[in-house]
């Protein structure tokens, strides 16, 4: 597979390249980069450039996320001809079974409401391209909104937005995922729908979280062999059964705070997969620390959404004081290299926490084949009212190699997104804040640094 897939001339991944990892940092941790072929040569998309796989004690299995990561965004970004063209409201009058736009989290009628707002609202009368997916509960045919999709459905280079192709939505960030087998992508799809629905509603709709009480040889890993990361784990607050965790990591010697999630039925391995994605971030926002380095180098187009570069890291300062210019989510890890920003984080995250739980607690263990989970999870979501359908966006290249790729979109479920352009639509969140001022809560004005 490696071979059919790495190859610097005419691989989907021209390399592989190993980071060196600080020595404070536990030495089995371990992170690849994977370099994606430039797709734009026979493509009118964007290209992601890298991917990155990391974990602890197993080179193997780092490699193989690396892969899985760099086919995930190459097949991510490469938006077939033949789309079809409508609107929902044209579909279903032609018998076609279609995601009804109502349905998806985005942006709010208050939103779209605004002055100067920056996105169209997805209507049932908007006309959009689709692509066929299938129904995970049914089997059947339902054709779902192209830009739900595709992460760089809206970058194209000879079809720019416009009048003819509204803007309705920037990158949905959960549910795209690579794997052996379809379903094991799909299982992966679901697992990140569930984090970041999580994540969303329990920040910033005011939901909370419970501080994690983990095993002392857990705890004491975390700190790295020279005692300088100080961790701890979080459960964030979800209906769906499976255990979402995340790791607040700050590393005293750099001053870097990140947060790195994971969701899971097996407890431990989930606290270890959120604590392996905090360090990944670690090693991420050193690169934004860097003045010399290539999003740094970036920021100073008025273009990026990133700030120039602070020796002062005071980025509080930079950004508008209500936030509202974080319309991209790598601005939360820029703004977050702020001990300012930081501080302010901690007192609001202290207020968001209700109480504590022992990891072992939260270990709901499934031994079940991944298609007998898939069907369960799914059961789950349709019984609250939630469609879940996969769409197919392997490349015949990457089949080829033996691995797929899937987009799963679920209805009612929040992805995550910048603090300055939030999914306030659907219901869960308007219900969740609601709840929330009366039960006189304060909701968060920091982002999550994740």
């Amino acid at each position: 597979m490696y071979d059919a897939l790495v190859d610097p001339r005419f691989g989907v991944l021209t390399r592989l390249d190993p980071r060196c990892i600080p020595e404070h940092f536990p030495s089995s941790f371990a992170l690849t980069h994977s370099r994606i072929s430039d797709i734009s040569r026979f493509s009118d998309w964007p290209a992601d450039n890298s991917g990155a796989g990391y974990g602890f004690g197993s080179p193997d299995r780092v490699l193989g996320a690396a892969i899985g990561e760099g086919v995930e965004r190459y097949c991510g970004n490469l938006v077939p001809d033949g789309l079809r063209r409508g609107s929902y409201l044209s579909l279903t009058a032609e018998g076609v079974d279609a995601l009804d736009p109502a349905t998806v989290c985005l942006y709010s009628a208050e939103q779209h409401a605004a002055p100067r707002f920056p996105a169209s609202e997805l209507t049932g009368s908007l006309d959009v391209e689709w692509i066929d997916g299938t129904d995970l509960s049914t089997g059947s045919s339902v054709w779902v909104p192209a830009s739900l999709v595709w992460p760089s459905y809206f970058g194209s280079h000879t079809r720019p937005v416009g009048e003819d192709r509204p803007l309705t939505n920037p990158i949905i960030q959960a549910g795209l995922a690579a794997g052996p087998s379809s379903e094991f992508a799909c299982w992966g799809a679901l697992c990140e729908i569930l984090e970041r629905d999580a994540m969303t509603l329990s920040w910033y709709g005011g939901q909370g979280v419970h501080e994690v009480s983990v095993p002392t040889w857990l705890r004491q890993f975390a700190r790295g062999p020279q005692g300088r990361l100080d961790t701890r784990f979080y459960s964030f607050t979800t209906e769906f059964g499976i255990p979402v965790l995340g790791s607040l990591v700050h590393d005293r010697s750099t001053g870097f705070l990140t947060l790195g999630m994971g969701v899971g039925t097996d407890a431990v391995r989930t606290a270890e997969k959120a604590y392996a994605e905090a360090l990944q971030l670690q090693l991420f926002v050193s690169e934004y620390d860097d003045p010399t380095s290539a999003y740094m180098q970036a920021a100073q187009s008025p273009a990026s959404p990133l700030k120039p570069w602070r020796a002062d890291r005071a980025y509080g300062m930079s950004y508008r004081s209500d936030r509202r210019d974080l319309v991209d989510y790598v601005c939360h890890l820029q703004i977050h290299l702020d001990p300012e920003v930081q501080e302010q984080f901690r007192r609001e995250l202290a207020a968001a926490t209700l109480g504590s739980v022992d990891l072992s607690d939260l270990d709901t263990a499934d031994a079940a084949p991944t298609t007998d989970r898939i069907a369960a999870l799914v059961k789950v979501l349709n019984s609250a009212g939630h469609r879940v359908v996969e769409v197919d966006v392997t490349t015949a290249d990457v089949r080829a190699a033996g691995l797929h790729v899937v987009r799963v979109v679920a209805t009612g479920l929040y992805s995550s997104s910048p603090i300055g352009l939030p999914f306030l639509g659907g219901s869960r969140m308007p219900a969740a804040v609601a709840a929330a001022a009366a039960a006189g809560t304060t909701l968060p004005t920091t982002p999550l640094p994740h």
